[in-house]
C-alpha cells in the first residue's frame, strides 16, 4: 500500500515535468528542481493542515449537526486542497488524492465515508465510463499483439521495480517479495491523466495514446486475477517453509 501512495504522489512530479520535454537539457533541469520544491511545498502544506487546521474545520462541521453542511464542507475543502495543488502546478487529482489521505486520517473518517458515498459513486460511474470511451476497439483489434507487447513490457518492468524494493526495503524473502511486486504490477490509473496531458502537449500521438490507455486498460482488467494468483503463491511459500 505504502509503495502505490508514493506511486500516485510522484505523479505530480511526473505531469509537472512533462511539459519540459520537448526543452533543452539545462531546462529539464531547471524544471525538475523547481517541481521537486514545489511538490515538497505541496507536501508540508499538507501536513500541517492535516495536523492543526483540518480537526478544528471537522470539529467545526459536526457541530453544526446538519449532515448537508459537513457534506458540502467536505467536498469544499476537497476542491481546496485540489486547487491548491493545480496552482503549485502540480496535478488537481495529486490534490484530491492527498485531500482523501488528510480525510482518512482525521477520527471523522467514517462519517466522512458516509457522507460522500452517493458523491464516490457518482464520481466512480464517470471515471469508469471515461474509461470506457478511451478505448477504441476497432483499434484495438487491429493492435492487439503491440498493445499486448506494452502490457508484457508494463508488467516486467515494474514487476522488476517493486520486486526489487519489496526484497530490498520490504525485509521479506524473494519469494514473497516476487508475490507482492507482482500483485501490484499493474499500470495505475493516473497513467490516463499521464496520457491524456502528453498527448495535449504533443508528446504522444493519437495513436500512442490509445495504445497506452488501450494497455493500461487491460492491465487494471487483469489485475484481480492476478492479485489472486499472486495471493495462492505466496500462500503456497508459507506452506513449504
Amino acid at each position: 500500500l505504502a509503495l502505490l501512495v508514493i506511486q500516485d504522489i510522484m505523479i505530480g512530479l511526473i505531469l509537472a515535468l512533462l511539459p519540459t520535454l520537448n526543452g533543452s537539457a539545462s531546462e529539464f533541469t531547471k524544471e525538475f528542481m523547481s517541481a521537486f520544491l514545489r511538490l515538497g511545498i505541496f507536501v508540508v502544506l499538507s501536513l500541517i493542515v492535516a495536523e492543526y487546521v483540518l480537526p478544528y474545520a471537522l470539529d467545526r462541521l459536526d457541530k453544526s449537526q446538519s449532515q448537508e453542511i459537513f457534506t458540502l464542507g467536505i467536498v469544499g475543502t476537497c476542491l481546496i486542497i485540489s486547487y491548491v495543488s493545480e496552482r503549485l502546478g502540480l496535478a488537481i487529482e495529486l490534490g484530491a488524492f492527498v485531500a482523501g489521505i488528510m480525510m482518512s486520517e482525521s477520527k471523522y473518517r467514517d462519517r466522512v465515508e458516509h457522507a460522500v458515498d452517493s458523491i464516490r459513486d457518482v464520481f466512480t460511474s464517470i471515471f469508469f465510463v471515461t474509461i470506457g470511451m478511451m478505448i477504441h476497439f476497432s483499434y484495438f483489434y487491429a493492435n492487439f499483439l503491440r498493445m499486448f507487447a506494452l502490457l508484457v513490457i508494463i508488467f516486467a518492468v515494474k514487476g522488476f521495480v517493486m520486486t526489487a524494493t519489496c526484497y530490498l526495503f520490504g525485509d521479506l524473502p524473494f519469494r514473497a517479495s516476487l508475490a507482492s511486486g507482482l500483485a501490484i504490477s499493474q499500470a495505475g490509473e493516473f497513467t490516463f491523466v499521464v496520457a491524456s496531458t502528453g498527448q495535449s502537449l504533443q508528446l504522444f500521438s493519437t495513436s500512442e495514446t490509445r495504445m497506452i490507455n488501450g494497455a493500461t486498460a487491460l492491465s487494471m482488467l487483469l489485475t484481480p486475477f492476478l492479485i489472486t494468483y499472486m495471493r495462492r503463491f505466496g500462500r503456497s511459500v508459507a506452506i513449504t517453509k
